[in-house]
């Protein structure tokens, strides 16, 4: 719920700031990739290859905070850019992953348990998430004509993620370790994970959806992606909590 919160405070913002420089649909664009990050595809791996198997388990389970705002709030956003508020609900509510997620957490609630074979397909699943992911992003990257190179945009973008985004994160681990003292310190390096990632990629696919400026995401998204092969090293080397 925490990164769902933050995820939507910082879409919201940015959508209601970024009203007095674009005017275009770009705003819609801008303001989803605000409220996350590719924090499946690539924070997953990462996860697994930074945490001990438990915590990145953690992580994992969090993931869904990012899943129930790209689902929700972060969808809308970008369905407002081309749709009405009623036709954006409407797409809303036709998203398979919303069910599927209120049916995970009914099966947990009722204790109702898994086959042993479905456990291990999903083992196996875990390893393959990554990679059928980027092909995802990569096959919606191959049906764009052409890519646009909004120098503003990207500016904004970049900035949002790699210093706004982080800068919130380490706020609210700062806040609560100060005051309210709620989580511990495991919990800390699963929530800084989530400002670590590049742009989402799901933000091509879902712009290449609903006809949403989708070459302008697309340029953002890999200029992120080869920005965070720098900017990773570094924020866990010298920000990650102790």
């Amino acid at each position: 719920m925490i990164v769902l919160f933050i995820g939507g405070i910082l879409s919201f913002g940015t959508y209601f700031l970024g009203k007095k420089v674009f005017k275009d649909n770009t705003l819609n664009i801008l303001a989803f990739s605000a409220g996350t990050g590719n924090t499946g595809y690539f924070g997953i791996p990462l996860a697994f290859m930074l945490f001990d198997e438990r915590l990145a388990n953690v992580y994992v389970f969090s993931v869904l905070g990012s899943l129930l705002y790209e689902s929700t709030i972060g969808f809308f956003i970008i369905a407002k850019g081309s749709y009405s508020v009623k036709d954006s609900l409407i797409r809303v509510l036709k998203l398979p992953a919303i069910y599927a997620m209120v049916l995970g957490l009914s099966f947990n609630f009722l204790k109702i348990k898994l086959s042993v074979d479905i456990l291990n397909y999903l083992d196996y699943f875990k390893g393959a998430y990554a990679v059928l992911g980027m092909m995802m992003i990569g096959m919606s990257l191959h049906g764009l004509n052409r890519m646009l190179i909004d120098k503003i945009f990207i500016s904004v973008a970049l900035i949002i993620k790699f210093i706004l985004f982080p800068l919130v994160i380490l706020a609210v681990i700062y806040i609560d370790k100060l005051f309210f003292q709620f989580f511990n310190s495991d919990f800390y390096k699963v929530l800084f994970l989530f400002g670590v990632p590049p742009m989402a990629g799901n933000v091509v696919a879902i712009a290449t959806l609903l006809k949403s400026n989708p070459e302008k995401a697309a340029i953002a998204v890999i200029i992120s992606t080869i920005v965070s092969i720098f900017t990773i090293p570094v924020m866990v080397a010298y920000l990650m909590p102790a």
